[in-house]
């Protein structure tokens, strides 16, 4: 079973997914396809053989505008909405970092993290 992202939008979801693809005896799969990406795997690539040196530390930060042009402007920003997107823009953007995240560098050790918003509405 092939399933967009978010996966779910809690842990208990996901759970009941998991449980349900064993039970049927289905592989299932979310919806991350950067990891094959020539340009990632590049990336990829020099990590694995510290190009860079041995990385300590990683920080992330996903900044937007207040009006993105990533999201296509029609009547409906669908992205924008939570009750039909899935959980909204970050929850259709940031799971793709935090994969990328993990298929570079592996489990995660320890993490924190912030979120502000600084504008009104684009609604």
């Amino acid at each position: 079973m092939y399933v967009e992202k978010p996966m779910a939008l809690n842990a208990d979801a996901a759970k009941r997914m998991v449980a349900a693809a064993a039970k049927f005896n289905i592989k299932l799969t979310v919806a991350h396809y950067r990891r094959a990406q020539p340009m990632f795997l590049k990336v990829k690539e020099l990590l694995d053989i510290q190009s860079i040196g041995t990385i300590r530390f990683i920080q992330l930060k996903m900044l937007q505008s207040i009006h993105p042009k990533l999201v296509a402007q029609t009547e409906n920003n669908w992205r924008m909405n939570p009750s039909i997107s899935g959980g909204g823009l970050f929850h259709d953007l940031a799971p793709h970092q935090l994969d990328l995240m993990l298929y570079y560098f592996g489990a995660i050790k320890e993490s924190k993290g912030m979120a502000t918003k600084q504008q009104e509405s684009i609604l």
